[in-house]
């Protein structure tokens, strides 16, 4: 069994668009209301696709955690654009594979991204949303100083029925 020392968490890059991927659509497929993308539409994306989603800009970050050379977490922080917002930034698409989950990794990605928010020069809160039926989630951003501001009923219709997602911040 690997152990932390074989762990690293580094920005990712656009040439780790397939270990990415990969690694996304397993988790949209498992867990399907924990997501607002859905795993029919996202598998049938080009890998052009996660390519431009990872681009590495000022205000883009992909950041992945490696256990021996193998991808098993990532987590996206994209600072807002509009100049009246741009004092926010949003965490994205936070993916532990299902077989490595409460070891950590999610925690330390979370960790890593608030860090690099903290040095976005005038970024002074983070946004994201999580499903209302995501305990385990809701507890690791809870502990990470996240803080419910308002609940959205209905916010995705998955199989037939729907989901609410909690909308949460931290102030930095």
């Amino acid at each position: 069994m690997a152990g932390k020392e074989n762990r690293t968490i580094r920005r990712l890059t656009p040439a780790d668009a397939r270990e990415y991927s990969r690694l996304r659509l397993q988790a949209l497929k498992m867990n399907t209301a924990f997501f607002g993308s859905d795993y029919g539409e996202e598998s049938k994306r080009p890998l052009e696709f996660f390519r431009k989603k990872m681009a590495a800009t000022a205000d883009n970050w992909v950041f992945g955690c490696l256990e021996n050379g193998k991808l098993i977490g990532v987590v996206r922080l994209v600072r807002d654009p509009g100049k009246k917002e741009r004092h926010k930034a949003s965490i994205f698409g936070m993916v532990v594979a299902s077989n490595r989950r409460r070891k950590g990794i999610g925690r330390k990605l979370l960790e890593v991204a608030i860090g690099a928010a903290k040095e976005l020069k005038g970024v002074r809160q983070l946004h994201l949303t999580v499903t209302a039926t995501n305990p385990g989630a809701i507890t690791l951003y809870r502990q990470a100083g996240f803080v419910e501001y308002g609940r959205e009923r209905d916010a995705l219709l998955v199989a037939g029925k729907f989901h609410a997602e909690l909308l949460m911040a931290k102030r930095l």
